[in-house]
């Protein structure tokens, strides 16, 4: 049965887990295993995972190792980039659950929630400023007269009668 490390290059594989970029996956992933999230957090971001991956695989591409050794490092690589999801996460719910804290505070002190609806009223519309320009209409007099005399017609359609009974009576006049 063969072994991680079967393989003619036993020195060579010391190397690359000796090597300074191994041995800073390997801090990670304890940090990570132990819970120290401040540390993983520090030590761990999206440039240094693509920095670490390309430093122990560019060691690796150039040995003869095993099939074995080859596919630990590969699933060690995958597990430092499991590692990087969590703590990306971990880190928007720790940014989430302090803006919930602070808005939990505001709701349990009246003043505070008063203070800050009256802001959230400065800044939050739900129709933005409006500006409404008419121009001044003048009706021609027969429909002004049938309006006072008779009201706005139903339907806004006035009465043709109506409406010549009042032009012939401006025009006697």
């Amino acid at each position: 049965m063969k072994s991680l490390f079967d393989t003619d290059n036993v020195d060579e594989i010391g190397n690359i887990i000796k090597s300074k970029g191994f041995i800073n996956i390997q801090n990670i992933l304890k940090e990570y295993c132990l819970g120290n999230t401040q540390y993983v957090t520090t030590n761990l971001n999206i440039a240094q995972y693509k920095y670490l991956s390309a430093q122990i695989l560019r060691l690796t591409s150039r040995q003869k190792n095993s099939v074995f050794f080859k596919t630990f490092i590969l699933n060690t690589l995958q597990l430092l980039y499991s590692c990087l999801q969590h703590t990306i996460i971990l880190n928007q719910n720790s940014i989430d659950l302090a803006k919930n804290a602070e808005l939990l505070e505001i709701l349990k002190d009246k003043d505070k929630l008063l203070a800050y609806i009256e802001e959230m009223n400065k800044t939050f519309t739900i129709f933005p400023n409006q500006t409404i320009t008419t121009t001044n209409v003048k009706l021609k007099l027969e429909y002004q007269i049938y309006i006072n005399t008779y009201g706005f017609p139903e339907n806004g359609v006035f009465d043709p009668k109506k409406i010549a009974l009042i032009s012939n009576s401006l025009s006697v006049t």
